[in-house]
């Protein structure tokens, strides 16, 4: 009777979720058939609780990764209608930066643009969460150095804890303090026009493919934000009227009074304008 007690208190432990006990097994009689099958049923059910266990955490991976996605999206959205209102380059840039350091949920991220009157140099025009102040004084030589290089071949350019890097990379993480960080160009028409950055000091992180090419969709969007300033700039340059008061505006009234005076000249023909304030 002792085994069968035994066996009972073993039994009603593993019932209560130890599932780490095991019943010993003297004989090959009835009592070690149970035994046996009470141990087969422990492990069953303990491979049972392991695999809830890991879909649980790949679940939880799953569900990161459909709410990344659809803020991305929500991100994306919000970007596109801002270009469309025709709001402020410089808004609109801002609000990728913050959106892509939202969505990767960490570091940093850097908008590199044309310096005035210097166009083939590009400074961090806007930052989003950039601790580093050296780096935050970075400028891009179109054409030269490891990023001067990556911007006029529209190359990406990244480095982790993973990828393996060239020495000159590994020279210009040192050399800007910096762990881990991916580039993009930003190119309008062929040309380039400005550089994203982003990254973060995280340990044992890579740059996965999604987020990789998730990031190049903010690179685009930058991309089209710049040609949409570009396009507006073009249309107010050759706009002729007021948009308020559908009046001539002062471009063209200059150019046809420059014409109205060379006209007077050549017919040997006096010319005189009036000059009114409205208020």
């Amino acid at each position: 009777i002792g085994p069968v007690i035994e066996m009972a208190l073993e039994a009603k432990l593993i019932a209560g979720g130890d599932l780490s006990r095991h019943v010993s097994v003297s004989g090959e009689d009835e009592i070690g058939d149970l035994g046996h099958s009470i141990n087969q049923l422990t492990r069953r059910i303990k491979g049972n609780m392991e695999e809830l266990k890991s879909f649980g955490e790949r679940t939880k991976l799953i569900n990161i990764e459909i709410h990344k996605r659809v803020l991305a999206l929500s991100s994306l959205l919000q970007i596109g209608e801002n270009i469309s209102a025709s709001a402020q380059m410089e808004d609109v840039m801002t609000l990728i930066v913050e959106k892509i350091v939202q969505v990767m949920d960490s570091g940093y991220a850097m908008l590199f643009l044309p310096k005035p009157r210097a166009e083939s140099i590009l400074e961090s025009n806007i930052a989003h969460n950039v601790t580093n102040e050296k780096l935050s004084q970075l400028e891009i030589k179109i054409g030269e150095g490891i990023l001067g290089r990556a911007v006029a071949e529209d190359e990406v350019i990244y480095a982790d804890s993973k990828a393996k890097f060239s020495k000159e990379v590994s020279r210009f993480k040192e050399d800007w303090g910096i762990k881990n960080f991916a580039t993009f160009s930003i190119i309008s028409h062929n040309k380039p026009v400005g550089m994203l950055l982003v990254g973060n000091d995280l340990e044992d992180f890579e740059f996965g493919n999604d987020d990789l090419e998730l990031i190049k969709v903010f690179a685009k969007q930058a991309v089209i934000a710049y040609e949409s300033e570009e396009l507006t700039k073009r249309i107010k340059q050759s706009t002729i009227k007021d948009d308020l008061t559908n009046l001539y505006n002062e471009k063209y009234i200059i150019a046809r009074l420059d014409e109205e005076i060379k006209r007077a000249a050549f017919y040997q023909r006096p010319c005189s304008y009036i000059l009114f304030d409205v208020d």
